[in-house]
């Protein structure tokens, strides 16, 4: 190969080179005919509000070291999909701009004054989206946007995700920590308390513990939020220990014939199944078989 052939192909070969750290440089391009709503970089979203008459839900990305939530006035633990959540509605997403539509298009579309709306607020501005229903033979949403009130078909999950906050983003765990590290319970009932250990308790205690420990709340409350019944009046609390440390416990409450649960894990209390305040029958015949327990007072 003569040198000036080979000099010519060096240069087409760094040129290829540069044009393939460019392209990998360069920011992902939209798919053809995607129109860009919403589009933050990490860090920039401030607070995400959506309203649903009457309903409401507040996210500040300040809450999320806290991993809190507001909804409809009251605060909540939130679960580990409000990142996910905030990071999937930090860029939203348009497949087609039907332009200005006039009043009678926009309350067809579910786009009138009482429609759902979400708002993303940065330092620098507020972006406000109303969100109508559902397009027929269409995957998606009909979007109304303040700032050109053009209104785009958007085909998102994630615009619907907030409509049952509760139940989706709302952490319903008693506990972090593993049965596994449990050693010891630390069993207080009527200001007496009574140690078991779980690897020498009967079988039955055994049941009653797990029944305790895999408890499935029905309703989560906010925080310093009252059951509608009224307050709750604690039954008995379970303190668990793993290696002589605390690693947590479990208060079970009642108001009338409801019963309720709270742990170093909630803010509030958890409305749980009938019955689960009471102590147990197998706990009351462990109990009256220990010596006697040590008072508390």
């Amino acid at each position: 190969m003569k040198p000036s052939a080979a000099y010519l192909q060096g240069v087409l070969a760094i040129l290829g080179l540069t044009a393939s750290y460019l392209t990998w440089q360069r920011a992902p391009t939209p798919s053809p005919g995607e129109i860009k709503l919403v589009e933050f970089k990490p860090g920039q979203l401030k607070s995400l509000d959506y309203s649903n008459p009457p309903h409401h839900v507040t996210i500040k990305t300040e809450w999320l070291a806290k991993g809190t939530i507001e909804i409809d006035g009251k605060n909540f633990l939130a679960n580990e999909s409000l990142k996910t959540l905030i990071d999937r509605l930090s860029s939203l997403s348009a497949t087609r701009d039907l332009g200005v539509l006039e009043a009678r298009k926009l309350k067809e579309f579910g786009l009138a004054d009482d429609a759902k709306k979400l708002k993303w607020a940065t330092a620098n501005q507020t972006i406000e989206l109303m969100i109508g229903v559902v397009s027929a033979g269409f995957a998606g949403n009909y979007v109304l946007d303040g700032r050109n009130h053009h209104v785009y078909l958007s085909n998102n999950p994630a615009l619907s995700e907030l409509d049952n906050a509760q139940m989706r983003l709302v952490d319903r765990r008693l506990h972090t920590f593993n049965s596994a590290e449990i050693d010891l319970l630390k069993v207080t009932v009527a200001a007496h308390e009574y140690e078991l250990i779980p690897s020498v308790t009967s079988p039955k205690v055994k049941l009653w513990h797990e029944s305790i420990w895999r408890l499935l709340p029905l309703q989560v409350l906010g925080k310093d939020e009252i059951p509608i019944q009224g307050r709750p009046v604690t039954s008995f609390r379970v303190e668990y220990l793993g290696k002589k440390k605390p690693l947590g416990w479990v208060e079970m409450a009642s108001v009338g014939s409801e019963s309720f649960a709270r742990s170093e894990h909630t803010v509030g209390w958890m409305k749980v199944q009938p019955g689960k305040s009471a102590p147990s029958k197998e706990l009351a015949e462990l109990i009256s078989s220990l010596p006697p327990a040590v008072p508390l007072h």
